[in-house]
């Protein structure tokens, strides 16, 4: 009996000796460590019982391609003249877009004029620009800039202060060089639109190539050479241009914006109660467009010294009635012609600092309770059918309305 018993412990250890083997075996075979509880997977297994197809691959699939193009644009390969260039500053490419230039704009450097020829022009615009420091002269850049959108369809303001001189050895120039009366000049502009202006600056007399960049707080900026026979570095793949600048979408414009205007006759109200500046209500409403002939004639019998408007353009005057309902505690509510401006049909800015004396009625300063009536006089281009006027567009951007009948 007891030699049974000693034969069933034996075979029962003998077994169970046989099954840790077997668990161990099976372990390995599928990978597992069992010291650390982790997946080991040795190389070149491919862990869905599929084939190893690792060497099939070539390294030239596996990794990305780089780019072997040279870029444009930069301060070592800056843009030669008539070379068009794209800046987009908006979230189209995915990579956050920048923080105030939200908009997209093809921008081309057409010519640079300097020396005696740029004197020229400025003495030409007025005689009251003066002649640079000594040893300095006038260099006028003349850009074309496209604009093609921007973020909520909001202005695009590009001036002279948006681009900057830099000298051939680093050097950046006082970018406030002031020419009065220089034509054409850059101004704000809206997308659609499409204008050339000035940029103008002051440059030692003995920097033969200077370079000049736009925006350079975004991404460095986008550079020109000023050389007239300055090329680009080879490699360099040039940005091809639009073939016609896209109309703004107007499917979902929101009425009183500048893609769907309020109508002449519209009472519209303006709510800047909580607004910085603007702090009043009021109900305003265009009540008659009157320009060409009719408006000139208005302008000459107010005062026959009146500004005579060139060739191929007109006076453009808006009557608007203001009714004013509320103002914060009461305050008086600043209303002047200063208040509308004038946005042509293809998306630019007219120049509002225009004087016109004796013309009645016009709009002034008044306190809640009180209606008027006034003018708006700017001048515009005859071929304009239909340019649209915005009240306050530095709040909410503004109140737009269509001048067309």
């Amino acid at each position: 009996m007891k030699i049974r018993k000693k034969c069933y412990c034996i075979l029962f250890l003998m077994f169970l000796l046989f099954s840790l083997c077997s668990c161990s075996n099976t372990d390995k075979d599928n990978g597992i460590n069992n010291n650390d509880g982790k997946t080991n997977i040795p190389p070149n297994t491919d862990t869905n019982n599929q084939l190893d197809t690792t060497d099939n691959i070539t390294p030239a699939e596996t990794l990305p391609k780089e780019d072997d193009s040279v870029p444009i644009g930069t301060r070592d390969n800056p843009l030669p003249f008539n070379t068009t260039i794209l800046y987009d500053g908006t979230d189209t490419n995915g990579t956050g877009g920048t923080l105030y230039d939200t908009y997209k704009v093809e921008i081309t450097l057409l010519d640079v004029i300097r020396g005696s020829d740029a004197l020229a022009i400025a003495v030409d615009a007025n005689q009251f620009n003066t002649e640079p420091a000594e040893g300095k002269e006038y260099l006028l850049a003349r850009f074309r800039i496209r604009a093609l959108s921007s973020e909520n369809d909001a202005k695009i303001d590009i001036n002279n202060a948006s681009f900057t001189l830099v000298s051939e050895k680093g050097k950046t120039y006082d970018s406030f060089t002031t020419i009065s009366g220089i034509q054409p000049t850059l101004r704000e502009m809206y997308a659609g639109g499409s204008q050339e202006g000035y940029a103008c600056f002051e440059v030692d007399k003995d920097d033969k190539k200077p370079t000049i960049v736009f925006l350079e707080r975004n991404n460095n900026g986008l550079w020109f050479t000023t050389d007239p026979d300055a090329k680009l570095d080879e490699g360099s793949t040039v940005y091809v241009p639009a073939e016609n600048i896209p109309s703004p979408d107007t499917t979902n414009a929101a009425l009183g914006s500048r893609l769907n205007p309020h109508p002449v006759g519209t009472t519209v109200t303006f709510d800047g109660m909580e607004t910085l500046f603007d702090t009043y209500k009021a109900n305003i409403t265009l009540k008659e467009v009157i320009r060409g002939d009719t408006a000139l004639n208005i302008i000459a019998n107010a005062n026959n010294l009146n500004q005579i408007p060139e060739e191929d353009q007109e006076y453009l005057l808006a009557k608007f009635e203001v009714d004013a309902l509320e103002s914060l505690d009461d305050s008086k509510i600043e209303i002047s012609a200063a208040n509308f401006e004038l946005v042509s049909e293809d998306g630019i800015k007219y120049d509002t600092f225009i004087t016109v004396s004796g013309l009645e009625p016009k709009l002034t300063t008044m306190y809640p309770n009180n209606k008027q009536e006034g003018y708006a006089y700017f001048i515009v281009n005859k071929k304009d059918k239909n340019p649209k006027i915005v009240f306050l567009e530095r709040d909410f951007n503004g109140l737009w309305f269509s001048t067309s009948e």
